[in-house]
């Protein structure tokens, strides 16, 4: 920040995790049990207490010039963001074992992770219209994510009555068809809608034939994509992770394996077009006014992968998170194509054909008794 506000916010939010991890925190999830502290009136928890204090101390010695920006700034990042990430781990454990996370927890991990926040701010010396012009913007592509849930929920239900009024109560193969369909219909809606109310044409949506380059950019796009997701599976095996079978996925497997190539039609012409209209198109072309292309990348596939998180979390937490980790990787690959070729058919083209190839594959183990990794 230009008059270094920074690293006084950073005293106050390492000050309130380094208070609530003096707090009862949740057994589950947790390393090392609370220490009783102040005559039993408190505790704390190792590793929350340690990692805020060093980052409290790191922060104040930048604020009153006993570091430098640059060494302040890391000594004091560093051990913050690990107060947001152990408090993520104990609040994921806790809900995986049915316990309630409470609200130090999340305390702990919202301070630490703005504190954070405050030494990156304070080390690429942004200024404060700056940071709030990201953060406006951010959050203003975390709605249109959510609002493409709701509009992907109303798609749904007005097909199910269709489906209804029409055949009767759809099965869990025309369930899953419909749901399919109601993903492209309700990234297409939030589009629209999002072309209406900011008074923009058709001619936002950077759409146009394919030239050489931009098929060279698809078809290594997807070669990536597979590459990607390889390399993640392994490395979420190696670290003792596990991730979730999509909801669709479930379905397949308890009942016709048959309708995963009902799908391929859809995952090409609707949902591939359907979701990357919506945050390529839309939310990473958006950030471009105040984020580089490479933070807009990350920044819309991180949304991205979060606006995920149901369909992957009727396995369990831990598992849906190991999910969102494979998707992370993908949504950032779709992001870099998007960039380069200012093309969203080339990512929606990526997108719904990956989709497609996963059914067809997944369809072949089903029916072949290939145990699925």
């Amino acid at each position: 920040m230009s008059q270094r506000y920074a690293p006084g916010v950073g005293v106050v939010l390492a000050g309130v995790a380094l208070a609530a991890s003096l707090q009862p925190w949740p057994d589950a999830g947790t390393l090392l049990s609370a220490v009783p502290i102040a005559g039993g009136a408190a505790s704390l928890t190792p590793i929350a207490g340690v990692l805020s204090a060093v980052a409290l101390a790191a922060f104040l010695a930048s604020r009153h010039g006993a570091l430098d920006r640059a060494r302040g700034n890391v000594a004091a990042g560093v051990p913050s963001v690990g107060v947001a990430l152990y408090a993520a781990v104990v609040a994921v454990g806790a809900l995986d074992a049915g316990d309630a996370v409470g609200l130090w927890v999340l305390l702990a991990m919202a301070a630490g992770a703005g504190a954070g926040l405050a030494a990156l701010v304070d080390g690429l010396e942004l200024p404060v219209s700056g940071v709030l012009d990201r953060l406006q913007l951010t959050v203003s592509g975390a709605i249109l994510g959510v609002l493409g849930l709701l509009a992907l929920s109303l798609w749904n239900t007005l097909l199910v009555s269709l489906f209804t009024a029409v055949a009767g109560s759809p099965g869990p193969t025309a369930r899953i068809l419909i749901s399919t369909s109601a993903t492209g219909l309700g990234g297409v809606t939030i589009v629209l809608g999002y072309l209406n109310s900011t008074d923009r044409g058709l001619d936002f949506i950077d759409a146009g034939w394919l030239d050489t380059r931009d098929v060279v950019y698809g078809v290594g796009g997807f070669v990536v994509l597979l590459l990607v997701l390889l390399v993640s599976s392994e490395l979420i095996e190696l670290f003792g992770l596990s991730s979730a079978e999509h909801s669709i996925v479930q379905t397949a497997r308890a009942n016709d394996p048959r309708v995963l190539l009902w799908l391929l039609v859809p995952s090409v012409l609707l949902v591939g077009p359907g979701e990357e209209l919506l945050y390529r198109n839309v939310i990473q072309k958006s950030l471009y006014d105040s984020f580089s292309r490479t933070g807009a990348v990350l920044v819309t596939s991180v949304l991205f992968a979060l606006v995920h998180f149901p369909a992957y979390a009727t396995s369990g937490v831990l598992d849906a998170i190991g999910s969102l980790l494979l998707i992370l990787p993908l949504s950032i690959v779709l992001g870099v194509v998007f960039a380069r070729t200012e093309n969203v058919v080339v990512p929606a083209l990526i997108h719904g054909a990956f989709n497609a190839f996963q059914y067809a594959a997944l369809y072949v183990a089903l029916t072949s008794g290939i145990e699925l990794v």
